[in-house]
């Protein structure tokens, strides 16, 4: 019987081999398997003999022991032990695990592979799946170790992913994450074989790390003032920076032990996610870079002067003082200038940011010989054209330098400025078969929390490093973590070795190893649901639309007029349709049963909210009736009702349950923090599926546009439509903006999950 949900922290209690050998002695009594590690094993290998004896034990209930003298008669399960084998040649985390003498034998060119080994047998063997939010683990009375013959080597010498430093729901914001979290999310890096991973988020301590006699630790339960007013910079703690540091250094020290590789940030750092402290400011008077935007310019978010030795030093103590902090890191990271622009002359500004990532990169080697630096391709998408960065790999060393680009998956139509081309992709770069690079893909913009991954795009990219030798890495690297499961499985399906498989197929597997009985009626919902999601790549969802373009374009005849709903938009009600038959029973069937509602809702949205507006400027030009509007009025409203009512249903939703999660890892003592949180999360490039803001915000805004639409339509008063009530300043005015609509947990059940798919599917 296989058990479709997450296997008890209970069942990882850790053993000494000394105690289990003893307690095996005591009983007169021999095991039948018995893990075999070597003497002068480190910690990473007895992990992994601590993980065979976790899963053994969850399939077939019974615990082997681990020693270094195995007893004769038994299986022996021997982890780590040296192998001369020519299938390690080369630089790869290959992994062997083969049947021998009744038992087996896990060797890997490196311990993190060893470790690797003991997951894919579980994998291979006994069907266990990994998944962000749970294992899947069948059961067993026994585990066969005959012909066991798994030889692994990797495509890709870099799989990783990011972290990144926006805040809201839990669920998809890592500052956020307690001890808890990053364990889960540790684990289960390594037990879909990644290797690199980036906390890419606040300053925490890093400043009084590097400074300590000149940067203090903030009081916690004073709010701390902040030179950006509001948004999602404004960087205000919600635990004290003491607790921050102990929890970041217990997460790396983690990751260490199980040879994950967290890459330290280098260069002209300074961003609205690492603001330099008032005391720094006060204290050094650092020079500044000149900046002609407006990104970031506050004094805590300027770029100090590198041209000046100095300042280029300064910023070489931070991240020695992050360093010593935390441990040696084995890769470091440079984000470059990261969207500022600083000469107006825009081939003085290349030939500086090629001077400066160069300067950076030969700086590191030098201090650190063995460790590569990899440049973010976030800017070099964004603000460099092709030829820009074929002069800038021309100028590095390609021995320890590497393009760390996560755009593969861009629209072929995106276009960040009018200035730069489109389709701005990696393989324009010169870096394809010339210069180390990466590839991956980054989902969407944090606002675009659902469902939404482009395989097409991502398939026709993946064409290009099939068999490029210089393509070092596969990345996922969003803005927001885990918000679409497939997506993420298609990722660590691929990091590896890229998959023979077409993006059905892995789908087709992906619903077999998640849902088990409800495999079938779960793939058929996703394959309708794909192409729906996909009508948007990085940036839009329907708050856009109640929130910005309805609002502020209400006007503008012309705009509505030519819209036009997609046709794959009539397949959303048979969506809805298939969800209410579902059972909708155990953690991942109501996870990704919201997930899949929730995104057709969100695509369904915008376009009814375009048809509603659309009705209105028709009948004011005499093609369409008041019933029209009226009907077109009811329906938007009523589908953000639902939209509302099914956000509500989950906790990964609820901002107010968010707070209540931080508040439980550690006290917040910011008196200010809710109103701080909702600036962080009500902001334009935040904003999104929050059950609060659904039910204090969009539904109001939907219902009061829908309201004067129908009322000016029957009245045929056609004259401009007055200005709307700004409900996010309705809600900043509140005492408790997020808990006033903190959603009801008693309300989240099957039956309410199974009225709202059917009411929705008749809309």
């Amino acid at each position: 019987m296989t058990c479709h949900g997450q296997v008890s922290q209970g069942t990882a209690r850790s053993r000494g081999c000394l105690f289990g050998m003893l307690a095996f002695a005591a009983l007169g009594v021999v095991a039948d398997v018995q893990i075999v590690v070597p003497s002068q094993a480190g910690r990473t290998i007895r992990i992994a003999a601590e993980e065979f004896q976790k899963y053994h034990e969850a399939v077939t209930g019974c615990r082997p022991p681990v020693t270094e003298a195995p007893t004769k008669g038994c299986a022996c399960v021997k982890i780590g032990f040296p192998s001369d084998d020519p299938f390690f040649a080369g630089e790869t985390d290959a992994y062997i695990v083969k049947s021998a003498g009744g038992g087996l034998e896990i060797v890997g060119k490196n311990s993190r592979s060893v470790l690797y080994g003991v997951y894919e047998f579980f994998r291979q063997r006994c069907g266990c799946r990994w998944f962000w939010d749970g294992d899947v683990v069948p059961k067993a009375g026994k585990i066969d170790f005959a012909g066991v013959d798994i030889r692994e080597k990797a495509q890709f010498l870099y799989r990783g992913c990011q972290y990144f430093a926006h805040r809201g729901l839990t669920r998809f914001h890592a500052e956020q994450w307690g001890w808890e979290e990053w364990r889960k999310e540790l684990d289960w890096c390594v037990k879909n074989r990644l290797n690199v991973f980036l906390i890419h988020f606040g300053k925490e301590d890093l400043f009084q790390c590097a400074y300590p006699d000149l940067v203090p630790y903030p009081d916690p339960s004073v709010t701390e003032p902040c030179d950006s007013p509001s948004g999602y910079d404004m960087r205000t703690p919600f635990w004290s920076l003491q607790f921050k540091h102990l929890l970041r250094k217990t997460v790396l020290a983690y990751a260490r032990e199980r040879g994950l590789i967290h890459p330290e940030k280098i260069g002209p750092m300074t961003h609205w996610f690492f603001r330099t402290p008032p005391e720094f400011l006060a204290a050094k008077k650092p020079a500044f870079m000149p900046q002609i935007d407006r990104r970031y310019s506050q004094p805590s978010g300027l770029m100090w002067d590198i041209r000046q030795q100095k300042w280029f030093d300064e910023y070489w103590n931070v991240t020695e003082g992050a360093v010593k902090a935390y441990g040696e890191p084995g890769m470091f990271f440079n984000p470059g200038f990261d969207e500022r622009t600083v000469y107006s002359n825009r081939a003085d500004n290349v030939a500086l940011k090629i001077d400066v990532i160069r300067r950076y990169n030969a700086e590191s080697h030098r201090r650190r010989p063995d460790a590569p630096v990899v440049m973010e391709g976030w800017d070099f998408f964004m603000s460099w054209k092709p030829d820009e960065l074929q002069t800038l790999v021309q100028a590095l060393d390609p021995a320890y330098s590497i393009v760390w680009d996560f755009t593969a998956d861009i629209a072929y139509d995106f276009q960040a400025y009018p200035w730069m081309p489109k389709r701005n992709a990696f393989t324009g770069w010169g870096v394809v078969k010339k210069f180390p690079y990466t590839f991956g893909m980054m989902l969407a913009f944090n606002r675009c929390m659902d469902i939404r991954g482009q395989y097409a795009t991502i398939r026709e990219r993946e064409k290009a490093i099939a068999d490029d030798p210089m393509c070092k890495g596969y990345l996922i690297w969003p803005e927001t973590s885990h918000s679409d499961i497939f997506a993420w499985r298609y990722f660590t399906d691929n990091c590896w070795r890229l998959s023979p498989k077409t993006t059905e197929e892995l789908l087709a597997d992906f619903c077999r190893d998640r849902y088990g009985a409800q495999a079938a009626a779960f793939e058929a919902v996703w394959r309708k649901l794909i192409p729906v999601s996909q009508l948007w790549g990085w940036s839009r969802n329907c708050v856009d639309m109640i929130a910005g373009d309805a609002p502020h374009r209400r006007n503008a005849a012309d705009r509505w007029k030519s819209a036009e709903t997609p046709p794959v938009l009539a397949t959303v009600p048979d969506i809805f349709a298939a969800l209410a038959d579902i059972n909708w029973e155990g953690d991942f069937v109501r996870r990704d049963a919201i997930d899949l509602a929730r995104t057709a809702l969100d695509r369904a949205i915008w376009f009814a909210y375009e048809e509603m507006l659309k009705s209105y400027h028709l009948c004011a030009a005499g093609k369409a009736d008041v019933t029209e509007v009226k009907a077109k009025a009811e329906r938007c409203t009523a589908l953000v009702r639902v939209f509302a009512d099914v956000l509500a249903l989950h906790a990964d939703f609820s901002l107010a349950e968010s707070l209540d999660r931080l508040d439980a890892v550690e006290k917040i003592r910011n008196p200010e923090f809710e109103r701080i949180f909702f600036e962080n999360s009500a902001c334009g490039y935040c904003r999104s599926h929050q059950a609060e803001y659904a039910r204090g915000w969009y539904l109001p805004a939907t219902e009061q546009l829908a309201a004067l639409l129908t009322t000016r339509a029957a009245a045929k008063d056609f004259s401009p439509l007055p200005g709307l009530t700004d409900f996010c300043d309705e809600l900043r005015k509140r005492a408790h903006p997020i808990r006033d609509f903190a959603p009801i947990p008693a309300h989240r059940t099957a039956e309410e999950f199974r009225r709202l798919m059917c009411t929705a599917a008749k809309l």
